[in-house]
């Protein structure tokens, strides 16, 4: 398990700066920390290559949405001309490493999901017969 700030690079397609490179490698440690957290004793025994996959995905993806630092548009102007790129930002403190990429780690293969037989339970209420038939003044008929 050893994953880079060149790495993070690599996914992003473009260099890091300096100070991205020191964020890369704390975030990097940040997400194995989490990962351990939350798999506690299991985390040994996870495929080092997902959880790599996972670091660097979750890493890279915290820099293309603004690190939750409360940005939320980047607007690059040229001439006339410019484009803005917005997202909502997430709050919480793990959110960045998200759930689906967590889910890869350990997905839960005992699922519940088909395991349930149809079957039939009858009633348990017995039938009450109509009360007999009446005339319009409520006296039985024969």
């Amino acid at each position: 398990m050893a994953v880079t700030a060149d790495d993070i690079a690599t996914s992003l397609g473009r260099p890091l700066t300096t100070a991205e490179q020191a964020q890369a490698t704390q975030w990097i440690a940040d997400a194995y920390m989490l990962i351990e957290v939350k798999f506690g004793t299991t985390y040994p025994d996870l495929n080092p290559d997902l959880v790599d996959y996972v670091v660097r995905e979750s890493v890279a993806n915290r820099f293309r949405h603004g690190a939750g630092d409360g940005t939320s548009s980047v607007t690059t102007t040229v001439d006339d001309g410019s484009v803005t790129r917005r997202w909502d930002s997430q709050d919480g403190g793990d959110s960045w490493l998200l759930d689906g990429w967590v889910d890869l780690l350990a997905p839960d293969r005992d699922s519940a999901a088909f395991s349930t037989r149809p079957s039939f339970e009858p009633d348990t209420v017995q039938w009450t017969p109509p009360p007999p038939r009446c005339d319009p003044e409520w006296w039985p008929l024969p």
